[in-house]
């Protein structure tokens, strides 16, 4: 137990023993992962389609949990397979997806996650909710999405708070 203490109060003094000058890099590596993210997600929800493999690695995967009656279904596919259903799809109508609680990490400046809260917004109001998962790899000086995983769940499915 006193180990376990101890560790505690070791992290943050050396968490704050970083120079500013990292402490300013982390944050604008963090600031382009967020951006990159957001960048395709507006995309995303305008349906621009065909711009969004220019944010995603050759081989990047989606993996999505949907929500229905009888449960979660899971699928795993090759983000040019999930591209391709979008543009073949019937077309959906625009959305905006707002993020919270985002968290971001950023490794040695070359491989970033992020996590966040979305709501998935459209004309007629929230019309599902979940939690968004995002691996991005550095390639040729640009952030680029290498999986992107997701939960979706419909907005009728939210309990209520009292």
């Amino acid at each position: 137990m006193r180990l376990l203490a101890a560790c505690f109060l070791i992290v943050p003094l050396v968490a704050s023993t970083r120079a500013p000058q990292d402490q300013a890099q982390d944050l604008r590596l963090e600031m382009e992962v967020h951006d990159t993210v957001v960048h395709f997600l507006e995309l995303l929800g305008g349906l621009r389609f065909y711009a969004l493999g220019q944010y995603m690695t050759e081989d990047a995967n989606i993996i999505t949990a949907r929500w229905s009656r009888s449960g979660f279904v899971n699928r795993v596919q090759s983000g040019r397979e999930w591209l391709d259903g979008l543009m073949e799809g019937p077309g959906p109508q625009p959305f905006r997806e707002d993020l919270t609680n985002v968290e971001i990490e950023v490794a040695s400046g070359e491989l970033a996650m992020v996590r966040a809260e979305f709501e998935i917004v459209r004309d007629s109001g929230v019309a599902s909710f979940g939690v968004d998962f995002f691996t991005l790899v550095r390639q040729d000086d640009q952030w680029k999405l290498a999986s992107i995983a997701f939960t979706s769940i419909p907005a009728s499915e939210r309990k209520q708070e009292n």
